[in-house]
């Protein structure tokens, strides 16, 4: 049985659990299956708060290599503290935010591990034939894939 589990444990969705079942969820299932979880898909600021607040929890998920984070923009502090958390993820996901100088700096100092980077709904950045219009800065020596997703071409505008 404990296998069977272990398998449906390594992608976890929280996005359409309630405040109810989010903390059972970290009660009761991330202490005894926190070590298979190989994905982890947070959508509610809430429930990302909590992993910043109790970073018990993140530390049960040791092997974490794939986070998604979809929904409310999430706080910058928060982000560095989360990520700082992490430092086995190889595969980050997760809305473009204001501050990119500052999630330059987080990601370049915590994600030397990162692979894939990933910033959804990217339509405040734009496209001028093949060149993004906007310049980063982040070191991440491992990474073999960065997408933007949702972006415009400045002639569709």
């Amino acid at each position: 049985m404990q296998k069977i589990l272990g398998t449906y444990a390594s992608i976890i969705n929280l996005s359409d659990y309630s405040f109810k079942e989010f903390l059972r969820f970290g009660q009761q299932i991330l202490p005894i299956h926190g070590h298979n979880i190989r994905h982890l898909i947070i959508k509610d600021a809430h429930q990302f708060n909590i992993f910043c607040n109790e970073s018990i929890l993140l530390q049960k998920m040791k092997f974490l290599r794939h986070l998604t984070l979809t929904g409310s923009q999430y706080s910058i502090k928060r982000l560095d503290i989360f990520l700082k958390n992490l430092p086995s993820l190889n595969i980050l996901q997760l809305k473009l935010i204001n501050d990119m100088q500052a999630l330059d700096d987080i990601l370049s100092n915590n994600m030397s591990s990162l692979i894939q980077l990933n910033f959804l709904q990217g339509d405040k950045y734009y496209f001028n034939d093949t060149h993004v219009s906007r310049q980063s800065n982040i070191k991440l020596p491992l990474l073999k894939s960065l997408t933007i997703d949702n972006l415009k071409k400045t002639k569709d505008l």
